[in-house]
């Protein structure tokens, strides 16, 4: 008995050692000095701009950093990934305190109850400085609970995190 041996539909393209557009150069991948080595900038085929790639609780995350630049790829890798470590520990505090009854599962909300909060139109720059100053302190202090902000970059972003 005879059995022919048929190769895949797809069989030229694994062979032929051609990667496809969207997959990361080798010779690209880089690490970000001083993060995880999950952190990388990258180049692909696709595109003429460094992309970043990061690995958090369980998910792959890739973005493009909009930058030939590699030195501006890497502070924009940065920022993303403390970005995203930043989201994903407000999301499990919020999860937590769900669970353990406090807050009711509610998210937190930072946006102002007051009657200039209520149309577009009627927000002042006052109001939106504020707005953000709050902001800003509230993420400040949470990434130095995370042990990932340093307190000198919010003094000299003029930002009290207290």
């Amino acid at each position: 008995m005879l059995l022919a041996v048929t190769a895949a539909a797809n069989e030229p393209l694994y062979t032929s050692g051609q990667r496809e557009r969207t997959v990361p150069i080798p010779s690209t991948i880089t690490p970000i000095a001083g993060y995880p080595r999950k952190l990388v900038i990258f180049k692909m085929a696709a595109s003429k701009f460094w992309q970043v790639r990061c690995w958090i609780a369980g998910r792959t995350h890739r973005k493009s950093t909009q930058t030939q630049n590699a030195q501006v790829a890497r502070f924009f890798a940065r920022q993303f990934y403390e970005q995203l470590l930043a989201d994903h520990r407000i999301a499990s505090l919020e999860a937590q305190e769900g669970r353990n009854g406090r807050n009711n599962g509610a998210s937190y909300d930072t946006t102002p109850t007051h009657a200039s909060a209520v149309g577009d139109s009627s927000r002042t720059p006052q109001w939106l400085d504020t707005y953000q100053q709050g902001a800003n302190g509230l993420f400040c202090g949470l990434r130095r609970a995370l042990g990932a902000q340093r307190a000198v970059a919010c003094r000299q972003a003029g930002i009290h995190a207290g």
